[in-house]
């Protein structure tokens, strides 16, 4: 009998949930990067085996609530909540080398009272620490849960996006998880976004990767348009800055940054999309675009 449903990815932004999500799906269609708030939008991933379609919703790392948070930061958080509605369990990521923080108790306070679906506890980058560093979280974890009243609720896993074999369980068990019923998507899909959409999300990616330390995280990508011809996809695409000062960083000395950024994105596209790509990339100034609702609501997808 074949089953499918949600899992939710939620954590604090740089868990690790979009490198969890591509390598679930063995295939990269969420931004990764080493800054935080790389993902911006709930992105659905599809992993169908056996008889089971496992549908990951990655999304935007939950953000600490204060006065200054931007309209965009307070999507994002929303976008986070409103996965776990939809969801039939739940994997919260914690970063093994940075530990559990007052957001993380936060959520796992909620357990049970806001949050009614399955949880399971994902420590996450054991690859990068020692095994006793490891243990060590395992017990701060442990010790967690029995604060919150959920050490017959919450299991933990330790998981490698490096290691594939260390998702098993958690594979396992959520699929154990999901309601009988129809697959919702063909069996060779990967996402329910469109080409469009994982082009931004790779481009995007670049920006944050190239801009290092002085990234203005007030930045979107949109693909305009595309071409799709025999041999050859042409991508014409926009970078969005916040301010003027943040374009001029972008465009870099001489266009020397926008041209690093459009080198490295057209040989990712060009591995996604297995054909040469001729890559248009612009930047415009749109001011103050992370107050603005209707920008938000086409870089989102969404009504607010």
């Amino acid at each position: 009998m074949k089953t499918c449903g949600y899992i939710a990815l939620l954590g604090l932004p740089n868990a690790g949930k979009s490198t969890l999500l591509n390598a679930c799906i063995g295939q990269k269609i969420a931004g990764v990067s080493r800054k935080p708030q790389t993902t911006r939008n709930q992105i659905l991933g599809i992993l169908t085996r056996g008889e089971s379609q496992l549908l990951f919703i990655d999304t935007p790392g939950l953000q600490k609530k204060n006065p200054g948070l931007s309209l965009m930061g307070r999507v994002m958080n929303q976008q986070a909540w409103t996965s776990l509605n939809q969801a039939d369990c739940c994997g919260y990521l914690v970063d093994v080398t940075k530990g559990f923080s007052e957001e993380d108790h936060v959520f796992f306070s909620q357990v049970g009272k806001q949050i009614h679906c399955p949880v399971f506890l994902l420590l996450s980058k054991t690859d990068k620490v020692r095994a006793t560093e490891v243990d060590l979280r395992v017990k701060e974890a442990t010790e967690m849960l029995q604060q919150h009243g959920l050490q017959d609720q919450v299991v933990i896993y330790q998981i490698s996006a490096k290691r594939k074999d260390s998702l098993e369980p958690f594979l396992n068990k959520a699929a154990s998880l999901l309601a009988e019923g129809p697959w919702l998507f063909p069996e060779d899909d990967l996402t329910d976004r469109p080409t469009s959409f994982v082009l931004q999300e790779y481009i995007r990616e670049q920006v944050f990767r190239s801009l290092g330390q002085e990234l203005p995280y007030t930045t979107s990508v949109r693909v305009e348009k595309m071409e799709d011809t025999e041999r050859l996809v042409r991508v014409f695409a926009t970078i969005y800055a916040n301010r003027d000062a943040h374009l001029r960083m972008i465009v870099g000395e001489g266009g020397s940054m926008i041209k690093k950024i459009g080198c490295e994105s057209r040989i990712q596209l060009e591995t996604f999309l297995g054909k040469k790509v001729f890559l248009d990339l612009r930047v415009k100034t749109k001011l103050n675009w992370v107050e603005s609702s209707s920008h938000i609501e086409e870089l989102l997808e969404l009504t607010l």
